[in-house]
């Protein structure tokens, strides 16, 4: 029979929305080459090891090492949370000579 592996995999607890990319790392005791998945696709995409945040949710990330004909296969799972940044409000001011007026609709209003 063949060894347990351990597989060392961290991920953070919680993430934002974004264009940043987490890059998947992991090691076996195998030493062999370890695999992720990401799920669902509508909150989280994995290419190669890039993980991508798209949507607020629970975004799983599975590891998996297939063994070797001393260690046994593996699989770990671990979830992030993913939120969304909350929409600033835009309370800007526009340059109207010396005035300053309250933006409105993307407009310059006098007010």
């Amino acid at each position: 029979s063949r060894s347990p592996q351990i597989l060392k995999f961290d991920i953070p607890a919680k993430v934002k929305v974004g264009p940043e990319e987490l890059v998947l790392s992991a090691t076996s005791s195998s030493e062999g080459t370890v695999n992720f998945e990401a799920s669902p696709l509508n909150i989280c995409t994995l290419k190669d090891k890039f993980l991508k945040f798209k949507s607020k949710g629970i975004c799983k990330v599975t590891a998996f090492q297939s063994g070797n004909s001393v260690y046994a296969p593996i699989m770990i799972t671990k979830s992030i949370l993913v939120s969304q940044e909350p929409k600033a409000k835009k309370n800007l001011l526009c340059d109207h000579g010396k005035k300053k007026i309250n933006l409105v609709k993307n407009k310059c209003s006098k007010k």
